[in-house]
């Protein structure tokens, strides 16, 4: 993908279903790209910590509509959250289930 050398990559899921160190290689990889080369990248992800820490900008979709688009620290405050996971489950009026193992 980088060998023609393009103005904006596109990465999907960049970082699941890897090993904690594989992880940071790519996260690096990618800041770099991104601080040395001056890229744009476009990431699809599920990971918010991994969002919340390469992107400069996010968009949350839920079942196809744009529900909020931004910083992640304006995303994060506008709901007062305490990271982008607490203000995803927010946004989406997402509670807690303290009861999973109702049957107990």
């Amino acid at each position: 993908a980088l060998i023609q050398d393009p103005e904006i990559l596109f990465l999907d899921e960049p970082t699941s279903n890897l090993d904690p160190e594989t992880s940071r290689t790519v996260k690096d990889l990618v800041l770099d790209l991104v601080k040395k080369l001056n890229k744009t990248i476009f990431i699809c992800t599920h990971l918010l910590d991994t969002a919340e820490e390469l992107c400069d900008k996010i968009g949350i979709i839920n079942n196809g509509t744009l529900l909020i688009e931004g910083k992640p620290r304006d995303l994060i405050k506008s709901v007062d959250a305490k990271d982008l996971e607490d203000a995803y489950l927010k946004m989406l009026r997402i509670t807690r289930n303290k009861n999973v193992l109702s049957w107990r």
